[in-house]
């Protein structure tokens, strides 16, 4: 079955597209008539939000980058460190954010890391002293960047995972309020 769209739940709702999309995000200006009934229908449905489409309405990305300092062959071919990888998105799209990889093989980091839009990062590398690993925490560290550095031989532990991913974001301010 195919899911049900953002409209199709409007009509089921006999409102508008944008009084669903407000009561799914618990904005004001929905009665809680309306918003009961939307609820409801979401849930017989099975109906669940685009995240992404959500983050990219508030006009806020929350993006964390993720820094791999070990060769491309490593990350293909070494299934815990896949696997980590694949923990680290499932922790991000948890807390309603976006991650980019970024394998760094050079002494400089990547241009894409200095755009001010990367909220923090996240290096995932070997625990070779004076290598790769340090160099990327070094320049992070010069910038100010909030950052972790997770050794890729350690176990993956999904609450670790998360309390990061909500360290490294910055504190969100309720929509319609001031951040002055």
């Amino acid at each position: 079955m195919t899911p049900l769209t953002l409209e199709e739940i409007a009509a089921l709702a006999g409102v508008s597209r944008s009084t669903v999309s407000r009561a799914i995000n618990q904005q004001p200006r929905v009665s809680a008539e309306v918003r009961e009934r939307v609820q409801h229908i979401m849930a017989c449905t099975g109906y669940a939000p685009n995240t992404a489409a959500q983050l990219l309405a508030q006009r806020r990305l929350p993006l964390i980058a993720i820094v791999v300092t070990e060769p491309a062959e490593a990350l293909f071919g070494n299934p815990q460190l896949a696997q980590l990888l694949g923990d680290i998105a499932t922790a991000c799209q948890f807390n309603r954010c976006l991650c980019v990889l970024y394998l760094f093989s050079g002494t400089d980091l990547p241009a894409a890391l200095h755009a001010p839009q990367i909220d923090g990062v996240i290096v995932v590398g070997g625990p070779t002293v004076g290598g790769p690993t340090d160099r990327v925490v070094a320049q992070l560290r010069g910038r100010g960047l909030p950052s972790i550095v997770i050794d890729r031989f350690s176990p993956p532990d999904h609450p670790d995972l998360a309390a990061t991913i909500k360290h490294l974001l910055p504190p969100r301010t309720p929509r319609g309020s001031s951040n002055a």
